[in-house]
């Protein structure tokens, strides 16, 4: 016990006392601190002074030992205290241990006051800022808790909500929508007037998670009955507003409640069933109608219900046909005769083809592509050229029904056996004529029938590894562009093609080769497949490789075909290479200054510390130098200019000094707030502004020495309309590496040390690979059998790095763990090669 106390009081000095309390039973078996340690969490819980970590640790580690916990006591405690830790405390120890551990009041009033609404507590306060709540707030409640959470918000948060910051609106909408999904997810027979009452007061407008707010929405699309009984309470119910006012609260919700001509229909047949309640109201009945009526006159729907739901009231049908269009009639009229014209033509179209195919039964049988191309198609659900296209089939229906109502059942058998049989031919072109043909735009009969002869056979749940590989290939170089892809992706060709054809890098490759290089050789203005090699992200090492070596191989391609293959290597190919490509290519850049201006924004990538001049000066004299370094950081198909965040990705493998060039050399000509007219490329100068302050937050997000005196120099010189975001990001900077430096280990990394188990983390396992090598110069030092020979030649001198290296991973090796392996060479993120992953 004497041990254990002097373990308690190490670890308290050390500031550790919460985590290692986690582990000190499995260190010390028999350790028992129950007493002391409850009295001492608690006291950190509540104490002030603490790292706000340490107090949400604290709590966690009473959770976990103590099952008695007032939590409700705790959470009022929390509030009482009125600093903001302890109220955005509150709500996280709330979500931690379940909403359903403590009462609905304490959870109600957890929510005002971490977003500020409980007004009269912060009275003798300064400002603040209101707080979000934890995304898990408040944990998965059963309905009638729900409920009740959501009667409390309705009274108490309703009131206060005009006054409120945006901030906590968004909060309290966010949690509204989100209880009320769960609530009607978890008891559908909630009643409709309960609900209106949780979502009827919100502004659509107010939250922040669209998540929940399309869940929500989901979930009333989904639930008919539901859905028509909220209607009915919000347009009919005994409080309710004209059908105008009633139509626009609903709408106003953005949850898609505003109601459709079926859902208007649905309430007119209930109006026109409650015969014992009385005539109906004309006014809500021309109302109602006003819902849905355009300038066309009432949807067809909406004016069939209404005439039997008026029950023969002459006032009623009078406002019908008041809002009826004649001339919808009419064409309601002239489009009913025509769609009978075209059912009859249909069915003559269609009875020509059968007989012909019917005559061609040996040639089915057989698989010839010929005959069956278009019974392909239709299978397929492809448009023909043929000018009876549209009566052929309906696109709506599954494959093998659209054939069976083009062919009928007897020749739809025989058709879709037919395409098997067409994957057992010797007369199919192989892949690389097929490959020829595409991009030659020349048809051929057999494209459609092999891949149908796949989705027949994967219908039936037959394997396709029997098939011959060469007509799996050819099959898979037939597959149309991304853009007709989903179809077979949906029947599952594709994936089952690939996995029979590409079981290793080197298939893809020969595959893309196959695709791609011919296209290349003739120079052809738009190269099939090429996009989906540069673009796609399952290949990105073989991409990068491809591409550098066709930039080498074929000089004279135009230069967009150049700038793709360079923008992919860029973005796929390891650093070295990558500066080596583009000092190579320097001299056959040309004459064209937009080609320039993308060549040196690959200098900007590649080999930037050498090219930092002329990047600078090439800065100054042209702003629009800023598109084509931004195009090298996020390429335009990655929709970047949607969000910030592929801004941040696309940064993550710049360096300071390259981060630092964005804003000093673009700052004074693309300033903040500008305004301005958008370019003839289509950019903005507030996208320019974006993509500089994400270069700022770029820079606040290395804790490092050399970021904070990037800030500190921008700050002291930088360009002025930039000002305040450098020394906002200067400053979270500084505190991020003041917390980076200060930060206590997790319960993990301490169990890990304390235990010598494996890394946990990349500073973890950094710090453990420095201790193999070191490990491992000592075996050297001290071997009896000379190990040091292995890394030098029969004449003493050193041998080459990598033999040294492999050499050093095969005696690291013999002592690692089964689940850690190291292997020569590996890319890292931002394209960076190791010499061991």
């Amino acid at each position: 016990m004497e041990l254990k106390e002097d373990v308690l009081g190490v670890i308290e000095l050390a500031g550790l006392y919460v985590p290692l309390a986690l582990i000190l039973p499995e260190v010390l078996p028999g350790t028992d601190l129950a007493p002391k340690l409850k009295t001492d969490l608690v006291a950190m819980l509540f104490d002030g002074n603490q790292h706000y970590e340490a107090r949400s640790c604290a709590w966690k580690v009473l959770h976990a030992i103590d099952d008695s916990v007032d939590w409700k006591g705790i959470i009022y405690r929390l509030l009482a205290m009125e600093d903001r830790e302890s109220e955005l405390l509150a709500p996280e120890v709330a979500a931690g241990i379940g909403a359903d551990s403590v009462s609905s009041e304490a959870v109600l009033d957890t929510a005002l006051a971490c977003l500020g609404l409980a007004t009269t507590r912060y009275v003798a306060r300064e400002p603040f800022f209101p707080g979000q709540l934890p995304a898990g707030f408040p944990g998965q409640i059963d309905a009638m808790r729900g409920a009740e959470l959501l009667d409390g918000l309705a009274e108490h948060a309703r009131p206060v909500m005009d006054a409120a910051p945006a901030s906590a609106r968004a909060g309290i909408a966010d949690l509204v929508r989100r209880l009320v999904a769960r609530v009607i997810e978890l008891e559908p027979s909630t009643e409709a007037d309960r609900v209106w009452g949780w979502i009827g007061w919100l502004d659509g407008n107010d939250g922040r998670d669209n998540d929940v707010r399309k869940r929500l929405a989901t979930t009333f699309r989904e639930n008919e009955v539901f859905r028509a009984a909220l209607l009915r309470h919000v347009l009919l119910g005994p409080d309710a507003d004209s059908p105008r006012v009633a139509g626009r609260k609903l709408a106003a919700t953005q949850l898609d409640l505003y109601p459709s001509s079926e859902d208007l229909a649905g309430i007119l047949t209930v109006l026109g069933n409650q015969t014992g309640s009385g005539p109906i109201d004309t006014d809500t009945w021309r109302g109602l109608l006003l819902l849905d009526q355009s300038a066309g006159g009432l949807p067809v729907v909406l004016h069939d219900a209404a005439v039997p739901a008026a029950n023969g009231s002459p006032g009623l049908l009078a406002i019908v046909n008041g809002m009826v269009n004649p001339a919808d009639l009419q064409r309601r009229a002239e489009e009913e005769e025509r769609k009978s014209r075209e059912q009859v033509e249909r069915q003559r179209v269609r009875q020509r083809h059968r007989n012909a195919f019917a005559k061609q039964a040996v040639a089915i049988a057989a698989g010839d592509v010929e005959v069956l191309e278009l019974p392909a198609k239709v299978y397929l659900g492809l448009p023909s050229l043929r000018s009876d296209s549209n009566h052929l089939f309906d696109a709506i229906e599954a494959p093998e029904g659209r054939l069976r109502t083009f062919l009928g059942d007897a020749l739809s058998s025989q058709v879709l056996d037919g395409f098997i049989a067409v994957l057992g031919r010797d007369d199919l072109p192989n892949d690389s004529e097929v490959s020829r043909m595409r991009f030659e735009n020349r048809p051929f009969a057999a494209r459609f029938p092999m891949l149908c002869g796949v989705a027949e056979m994967l219908r039936r749940g037959l394997r396709i590894d029997g098939v011959k590989r060469a007509t799996l290939a050819a099959a898979y170089m037939a597959l149309p562009p991304s853009w007709r892809l989903f179809r077979f992706e949906q029947m599952g060709v594709s994936d089952a093609l690939e996995k029979v054809l590409f079981r290793s890098d080197a298939d893809w490759e020969a595959y893309f080769r196959v695709s791609i290089e011919p296209q290349l050789t003739r120079n052809v203005d738009s190269v099939d497949r090429l996009t989906e090699l540069t673009l796609s992200h399952r290949h990105p090492n073989l991409a990068g490789r491809l591409a550098v070596e066709w930039l080498g191989d074929y000089p004279a391609l135009s230069p967009s075909r150049r700038e793709q293959l360079l923008a992919c290597a860029l973005k796929n190919s390891d650093p070295e290479t990558l500066r080596e490509l583009v000092i190579d290519c320097r001299p056959d850049i040309g004459a064209d200054d937009q080609t320039r201006l993308f060549w040196l924004s690959s200098d900007y990538l590649a080999d930037f510390d050498d090219r930092r001049e002329v990047l600078e000066k090439k800065a100054a004299g042209n702003p629009d130098f800023l598109w084509y370094v931004l195009d090298r950081i996020v390429p335009a198909e990655t929709s970047r200019l949607s969000s910030s965040s592929t801004f941040e990705t696309g940064m993550a493998r710049l360096s300071v000094a390259q981060l630092a060039f964005i804003v000093a050399a673009f700052g004074a000509n693309w300033p903040a707030g500008r305004p301005g007219a958008a370019t003839p490329g289509g950019r903005h100068p507030r996208d320019a502004a974006k993509f500089i302050d994400c270069a700022i937050n770029a820079i606040a997000g290395h804790p490092t020495p050399e970021a904070t005196e990037a800030l500190e120099a921008l700050s002291a010189g930088g360009p002025p309309s930039y000002m305040d975001t450098v020394r906002r990001a200067l400053k979270y900077q500084q505190s991020v590496r003041k917390a980076r430096a200060s930060a206590a280990p997790t319960v993990g990394e301490l169990r890990v040390a304390m235990t010598n188990d494996l890394p946990e983390n990349i500073d973890d396992m950094r710090a453990w690979f420095a201790d193999q090598v070191e490990m491992l110069q000592e075996r050297i030092r001290g071997s009896s059998t000379n190990m040091w020979e292995v890394y030098r030649t029969e004449s003493g001198k050193p041998r080459n790095e990598n033999f040294c290296r492999d050499r050093m991973i095969e005696q690291i090796s013999q002592h690692l763990s089964p689940s850690i392996r190291l292997e020569r060479e590996g890319s890292a993120p931002g394209n960076t090669r190791m010499d061991i992953a």
